[in-house]
């Protein structure tokens, strides 16, 4: 498995992984020149396309996208998707899924998250810990909901926006593309795109 973007969300990742006993190789991908040939003595971090596509050469194409930054992760996804890798799901084993929910595409869901039925994820979203994501709620592209967050549907939120820690996302409310909502605030009524709250 790569996991492309080394920071705080990457090594979150790893310890996800390695949590629930993947017993594949794992590398990271950074260009940052600051970070260490390894991450923890152990894990290699790549730096170039060359050096990328080897390793799925050698380990399969599998990745996920580990860059906090909604539109950063974008880039990083288009970028080792063009270098030959497929982006893929990570969900801790200590999320609560619902039964009748299938997550059709890739997403990081952290330990402690509960997600409800008919949930619709877009590509790339990350659902930090502790969070809850209630019922018949769509998500776009490249969302992120910060821990201890919770979502309460009906409701839909657009491509890129990002909720911030301890958020409540009240029914029937729409937010759009590009929100930033900061920490602690309770969403009673809909966002337009590109709203800060």
């Amino acid at each position: 498995m790569l996991i492309a973007g080394a920071g705080n969300l990457g090594k979150h990742s790893l310890d996800m992984l390695l949590y629930d006993g993947y017993k594949g190789h794992i590398a990271f991908y950074d260009d940052n020149s600051a970070l260490p040939e390894f991450l923890f003595g152990k894990f290699e971090v790549l730096r170039t396309e060359s050096a990328v596509r080897a390793y799925f050469q050698q380990n399969g194409p599998e990745f996920i996208a580990t860059v906090g930054n909604n539109r950063l992760r974008e880039k990083m996804v288009v970028k080792v998707e063009n270098w030959g890798g497929q982006l893929v799901s990570l969900i801790s084993s200590k999320a609560y899924i619902s039964a009748l929910l299938e997550i059709d595409s890739p997403v990081i869901v952290q330990p402690g998250v509960a997600v409800a039925h008919q949930v619709i994820f877009g590509k790339s979203c990350t659902i930090h810990a502790n969070s809850v994501i209630g019922h018949d709620v769509v998500l776009g592209n490249f969302v992120s909901v910060a821990s201890l967050s919770t979502v309460i549907g009906p409701c839909s939120i657009g491509d890129y926006t990002f909720i911030g820690t301890n958020v409540v996302v009240e029914p029937n409310v729409h937010i759009g593309k590009n929100v930033f909502i900061g920490s602690g605030v309770v969403v009673k009524d809909d966002v337009p795109d590109f709203g800060t709250i």
